[in-house]
C-alpha cells in the first residue's frame, strides 16, 4: 500500500516522498491517517518508532488544506510534553507541509518572545506547545484557541505522568463546546490514567492499538550481569565495541548521568550529555552534535526517551534498568526505527534479576546473556539481606524459647520424676479405672 492510497492530499504525499523518503505507511498510519480524515476521535497505541507524528500530522494538515476557511485564529494543536519533541513535531510540520504553505508556529520555553510573535502576525493553521508555556500566552491573550478543529495529545501518557492533567483540561475546556473539534490522542502506552482522560474528552473514539508493549522485531536485546563496581569499566569497555556507529546510554537521574559522562571522558571517549539540568541551548547543542556525527555517544536521562527521532542510532545501552516496563519500551525505541535494524544492551546487577525477568514476560521477548556472573556473585543484596534476616529470626525465636523454660522451671517445686530435659509430664500414681 502506497501513501496516496490513504486519501492524503496529492502535494502531501509529494512531501512524505520527496522530504521524508517515505514511500509506504506503517500499521498505525494505515489505520489511523482515513480514520482523521473521516472526521473521527482517535486513541492510537503503537511502539515507539512506528510512525505515529506523520499518523496524526498528515490527515491534520490534510484537512486543513483541503477545506479552506478564512481564519485568524489556529486551526488545530498540538501539546508535546518537552521543548525537544515539540520541536520535532514542529520540524515536521514545516516539512509536510511545505508544498501547501501551511502556517505552524511552535509555543515553546526559552525560545524569544519576538521570534514567536513574527510568526503569529499571519493566520496561523497549527500551534505545537508544550502546556505550560501555551497557558502563559492564553492568560496574556496572546493566543485565541476557540476556532481549534483538531487537538493532538502526543505521548500523552508522559504528559499525564508529569501532572499536566489538570493544565490539558483548563485548555481543552476553551474549545470543547466547539462541535467540529476532534480530539486524538497518541502514545505508546495505555495506562489508566489516559483512558480517563480519553473517557472525559471523547466519545465513541476510533481505539487503534498496534501490538502494545512491543519491541521492533529488528531490535537485538542483550544483557550484560555485572556487579555495581564494575558497571562503569563495563560500559566504557561496551563502547569501544567497532560495531557502534552512534550511541545513547540511558540513566535513571541527571546525577547518573554526570557520573557516567565524567568517568567517560576520562576514559577517553567523546560525548554529549543531555538532561533537565542543562540550558535549553545545551540541550540543543548536545543533540545537534549527536545528530550530525560530530560525537557518537550522547549521555542521556529519560528525557529524550520519548518521541525524540534520531534515526541513524545503531546502539541504546541501559546503564540502569528503568524502574517500569514502559520506560524501557520508549528507551529501546530510540532504536531500530523506521525498518532500520537496532541492538539494546543493558547493565543488570543481582537486584535487577527479578526485574529482568518480568520485563521478558511482558514483551514476550526472550533477552540473550551476552555476559553472565560466577554462582557466587549472582546473590543480590537484597537476597543476602533476607537470609540474615531468616537467620536472625531463627536465633531470636531460640533465645525467647529458652527464656520461657527457664521461667516455667523457676516456677515448678523439684520433683525427682520430672524429664526436664525432654520436657515429658512425670508419671502419674493415680490407679486406672478398672
Amino acid at each position: 500500500m502506497k501513501f496516496d492510497q490513504l486519501g492524503l492530499d496529492d502535494r502531501l504525499v509529494k512531501s512524505l516522498n520527496e522530504k521524508f523518503g517515505y514511500y509506504s505507511p506503517t500499521e498505525i498510519q494505515k489505520k489511523a491517517v482515513p480514520a482523521i480524515i473521516k472526521g473521527k476521535h482517535v486513541l492510537g497505541i503503537a511502539p515507539s518508532g512506528t510512525g505515529k507524528t506523520i499518523a496524526y500530522l498528515a490527515p491534520v494538515i490534510h484537512n486543513i488544506v483541503r477545506k479552506p476557511v478564512e481564519h485568524n485564529n489556529p486551526l488545530a494543536l498540538i501539546l508535546s510534553p518537552t521543548r525537544e519533541l515539540a520541536r520535532q513535531i514542529e520540524g515536521e510540520a514545516e516539512k509536510l507541509g511545505e508544498f501547501v504553505a501551511l502556517n505552524s508556529v511552535g509555543i515553546i520555553s526559552h525560545r524569544p518572545f519576538n521570534k514567536i510573535q513574527a510568526k503569529m502576525k499571519e493566520p496561523v493553521d497549527i500551534i505545537i506547545a508544550t502546556p505550560l508555556k501555551l497557558k502563559e500566552y492564553i492568560e496574556k491573550g496572546l493566543v485565541d484557541l476557540s476556532k481549534i478543529q483538531h487537538f493532538v495529545l502526543d505521548e500523552c501518557d508522559r504528559l499525564l505522568e508529569m501532572g499536566f492533567y489538570d493544565d490539558i483540561m483548563e485548555i481543552y475546556d476553551i474549545f470543547k463546546k466547539n462541535k467540529e473539534c476532534k480530539t486524538h490522542l497518541f502514545s505508546a502506552t495505555l495506562p489508566k490514567d489516559m483512558e480517563k482522560l480519553a473517557n472525559n474528552m471523547m466519545k465513541n473514539p476510533n481505539k487503534i492499538e498496534i501490538a502494545r508493549l512491543k519491541t521492533s522485531n529488528r531490535l537485538k536485546q542483550n544483557i550484560f550481569e555485572v556487579t555495581q563496581g564494575e558497571k562503569l569499566d563495563v560500559l566504557a569497555d561496551l563502547l569501544r565495541d567497532p560495531s557502534i556507529t552512534s550511541a545513547i546510554v540511558f540513566c535513571r537521574t541527571k546525577d547518573a548521568v554526570r557520573v557516567v559522562a565524567n568517568h567517560l571522558l576520562k576514559e577517553g571517549l567523546e560525548l554529549e550529555e543531555i538532561h533537565g539540568g542543562l540550558t535549553d541551548k545545551q540541550r540543543m547543542k548536545a543533540l545537534i552534535n549527536f545528530d550530525h556525527g560530530i560525537v557518537q555517544v550522547l549521555v542521556a536521562s529519560d528525557l529524550i526517551s520519548r518521541g525524540i527521532n534520531i534515526p541513524e542510532v545503531s546502539h541504546v545501552i541501559n546503564f540502569d534498568l528503568p524502574n517500569v516496563i514502559e520506560d524501557y519500551v520508549h528507551r529501546v525505541g530510540r532504536t531500530a526505527r523506521a525498518g532500520r535494524p537496532g541492538t539494546a544492551w543493558t547493565l543488570v546487577t543481582p537486584e535487577d534479576f527479578h526485574n529482568v525477568t518480568k520485563y521478558e514476560k511482558l514483551i514476550g521477548t526472550k533477552f540473550h546473556r551476552s555476559r553472565k556472573l560466577p554462582d557466587h556473585l549472582r546473590v543480590s543484596n537484597y537476597e543476602l539481606k533476607k537470609k540474615k534476616k531468616k537467620a536472625d529470626a531463627r536465633v531470636q525465636r531460640e533465645k525467647e524459647r529458652k527464656q520461657k523454660l527457664d521461667e516455667r522451671r523457676k516456677k515448678r517445686t523439684f520433683n525427682p520424676g520430672w524429664n526436664y530435659r525432654k520436657e515429658k509430664k512425670p508419671p502419674t500414681n493415680r490407679k486406672r479405672r478398672r
